[in-house]
């Protein structure tokens, strides 16, 4: 019973690090599926490995020997559990990752990236433990672009210069493109984007399994809608990378679309719920402060003051503790 719910926690866990939307999660399965094809024989460090599926998926690929590097220690418990058979894990952030320079002949960052407010720490972090014509894999979080004194900043930053960067917004493609050439001999850069496909499969109805398609034809879209990019920078020669396209059915879309409207009713719940608790707390202020003025105006009847100064106290009572403005005695006079 107690390894059942073990085994319950490690997924629950592993889930919520990949990530709560289909969409993440395909983009992210189908980032270590593009890798795995460039990992074999090589010792491959994953950084961000969130649940451990895309470091287990490297090595069964056939890469000599995987470590996942992962922020959460929940997390990174999780996926050694799930997956220690197949890959090694431990606890780091991407900017300290905690391993030797130039130790592993391959590097995957499929995320962090996308979450991190400044980009130059992590990337110099990673070509710090590549070793010699190794490969770096990455996702790149597309943005409207930087000024030309961010990027500026960041070559600058590259050739060891102190400088401060003006902004911290994400990077367009051509701009990546810089920044990665600024710090590697080869960069390549691949669009990765989602879409909706409709497949036609050679086996017939009824056939499940993973299908070879033979031809793919991309619809017009808006390519300046993508929001992440794939890319492989190296000082060696650049391996061919293969296209690939993960697919979902409706039925996992349509579970999305229940999930984001259940969200939305929590949400709109949690803020009806807070704005009741404020109106009441309006309410309970206002009330407290008719009690504290009455209780001022019966304290200073004549003979409450003519008390006190037979009894060699002041006519008037302290200012007591701290009053709003609308609350001072003065105006209750």
């Amino acid at each position: 019973m107690e390894s059942t719910d073990a085994a319950a926690s490690d997924e629950r866990v592993a889930s919520s690090a990949i990530g709560v939307s289909d969409q993440l999660s395909i983009e992210v399965d189908a980032a270590y599926r593009w890798a795995s094809h460039l990992t074999p024989g090589r010792a491959v460090l994953d950084v961000g490995c969130g649940s451990g599926h895309g470091a287990a998926l490297l090595a069964d690929a056939g890469a000599r020997s995987v470590l996942g590097v992962g922020w959460d220690p929940e997390a990174v418990e999780a996926a050694s559990r799930l997956h220690g058979d197949r890959a090694r894990f431990t606890v780091g952030s991407p900017a300290e990752l905690g391993v030797g320079a130039r130790s592993f002949d391959a590097v995957t960052c499929f995320g962090p990236l996308e979450r991190a407010p400044d980009h130059d720490p992590i990337l110099a972090e990673l070509q710090r433990v590549l070793a010699e014509g190794g490969l770096l894999m990455l996702s790149l979080p597309i943005g409207e672009g930087r000024s030309d004194d961010a990027v500026t900043a960041t070559a600058a930053r590259t050739a060891g210069m102190m400088v401060r960067r003006p902004d911290v917004a994400s990077p367009s493609l051509a701009q990546w493109r810089s920044i990665l050439v600024a710090r590697f001999r080869n960069v390549r850069l691949q669009r990765r984007r989602v879409c909706i496909a409709a497949i036609i499969t050679a086996n017939g109805l009824g056939e499940g399994g993973d299908q070879p398609i033979e031809d793919a034809i991309w619809m017009p879209g808006e390519p300046d809608s993508d929001w992440a990019a794939l890319a492989l920078a190296s000082d060696g020669e650049l391996p061919d990378p293969r296209s690939l396209a993960m697919l979902t059915g409706l039925a996992e879309m349509h579970a999305f679309r229940e999930r984001l409207h259940r969200w939305e009713e929590r949400a709109r719940r949690a803020e009806a719920e807070g704005s009741a608790k404020h109106w009441e707390l309006v309410a309970a202020r206002e009330a407290q402060r008719r009690l504290r003025r009455r209780l001022h105006q019966l304290e200073h009847r004549p003979l409450r003051v003519l008390s006190r100064v037979l009894r060699g106290k002041p006519a008037r009572l302290g200012p007591g503790p701290p009053l709003r403005a609308s609350e001072h005695p003065d105006e209750w006079s």
